[in-house]
């Protein structure tokens, strides 16, 4: 199975919006993969739940878009996965704050009593 984005491509990407002063709209799409693929590791009490995290991690993915160092790091791959990783638990913990003494309509018909 040939990966889904190739750290090459990504590298370009991210040269090319130093370059211009400003994410592109091609980098945002591959943080919008990235994020939407690492988030098929968790479980969401809905839909909304899980594109809000998404939405989240792309957001400080793109506002972290100049940090990487091509210096000292090699793999921006692994790199923005991990900023991706930690934006989904920031957005999930944003969410669920208020949610500790209430509970889903829908998880109650749905779980065996």
């Amino acid at each position: 199975m040939p990966n889904y984005l190739d750290n090459d491509d990504l590298v370009r990407e991210l040269r090319n919006s130093r370059a211009l002063g400003a994410p592109t709209a091609e980098l945002a799409n591959m943080f919008n993969l990235i994020a939407s693929r690492v988030s098929r590791k968790f479980t969401y009490d809905n839909y909304m739940d899980r594109e809000d995290c998404i939405s989240t991690a792309v957001e400080i993915m793109l506002k972290k878009y100049d940090k990487f160092d091509f210096g000292l790091q090699t793999n921006a791959f692994s790199y923005y996965t991990q900023i991706a990783l930690n934006g989904l638990y920031y957005g999930w913990n944003q969410i669920a704050k208020n949610r500790s003494c209430t509970y889903s309509i829908d998880r109650i018909f749905q779980e065996p009593i």
